[in-house]
């Protein structure tokens, strides 16, 4: 494998390949740490702050929404939109089925409501949107374990509980008796960029170079990590390729990225991991294409030696 796009202990300019449209999707699953508002100087109403327009005259801008706050008893928590999602596309859709015989609902004036709870799906029946919705107790959920970041019960309290919704270009609001949710467009959300700035690596493929899963686990977990220093618009990735720390530098984010400088250093690894930390480099290098889906992202190229789209690195948020 040519190797000489990378140099130990100084740089070497990278020409730039072509570039493809980034896919960008946001699913369940997601990690975050909310803020609540004890640990922020002045918080404020989230609602207040969008476009003062909130209604229910014009449509729906999106069906796909996550949350970025909620307000209650315990005061404002913010989120970063990724954790706790919404779908109002099955709005006007009911399935008498899932009505489990309540007789206040209407299949005529009933729709479904759907989301996401970290890494749980949850769905449910309203009537009455947008003013006077009411709730069925048919709600149901999964209930797979989701690591350090378990739902916040609250949030499902809110959204069995809100009365009336109201939105504006990008911003929905739901409020009942106890709570407030604001919720923001997908598109929105991923305006703000990643959804953290510390990844590990799950797997890598460099032209006919892979390195398993299962490999990472027994040589080098961990070790392979990649910091962004801006989640919204980085210029340069730093980290660890196994035994040798590294920096690249980052242009075209994210529609077109681009890595045009890559700082390696020296250090002797083992003689069984020079491969592992040859297919990460090389792999890095044909950066070409970026998407994440909450926890999880994906840089692609194509291979630098064959030209054809054979490269690819797959990441999971780093965890403490």
């Amino acid at each position: 494998m040519d190797t000489s796009y990378v140099r130990r202990t100084r740089r070497l300019l990278v020409p730039a390949l072509g570039a493809a449209s980034a896919a960008l999707l946001v699913a369940g699953c997601a990690t975050g740490t909310g803020t609540t508002a004890a640990d922020t100087d002045s918080p404020s109403d989230p609602a207040s702050e969008s476009v003062p327009s909130l209604g229910t005259d014009q449509p729906l801008p999106s069906t796909d929404w996550g949350l970025t706050a909620i307000v209650g008893p315990d005061g404002l928590t913010e989120l970063d939109g990724h954790d706790y999602t919404l779908d109002l596309s099955l709005l006007e859709e009911f399935d008498p089925l899932d009505d489990r015989g309540d007789a206040e609902i209407d299949p005529d004036e009933a729709g479904t409501l759907a989301g996401v709870e970290i890494c749980n799906s949850w769905r449910g029946t309203i009537t009455g949107w947008p003013d006077e919705v009411k709730h069925a107790p048919d709600r149901s959920m999964t209930l797979a374990g989701c690591g350090p970041s378990e739902p916040r019960p609250e949030v499902s309290d809110a959204l069995m509980e809100f009365t009336s919704a109201a939105w504006d270009v990008d911003t929905l609001v739901l409020t009942g008796p106890t709570y407030e949710l604001t919720y923001r467009t997908e598109e929105w959300v991923l305006a703000q960029g990643l959804p953290g700035t510390e990844w590990r690596l799950l797997s890598a493929r460099h032209g006919e170079e892979e390195v398993a899963p299962f490999r990472l686990a027994d040589e080098g977990a961990g070790m392979f990590t990649l910091t962004v220093d801006d989640p919204r618009e980085p210029t340069r990735f730093t980290g660890t390729a196994f035994c040798n720390g590294y920096g690249a530098e980052v242009t075209g984010w994210p529609e077109a990225p681009a890595i045009t400088e890559i700082d390696l250093t020296a250090t002797a690894c083992a003689a069984d991991t020079d491969g592992l930390e040859a297919i990460y480099a090389g792999a890095l290098a044909a950066v070409t294409q970026v998407r994440w889906d909450g926890r999880e992202m994906w840089l692609s190229g194509p291979d630098t030696e064959t030209g054809t789209a054979d490269t690819s690195l797959h990441f999971t948020l780093a965890t403490e």
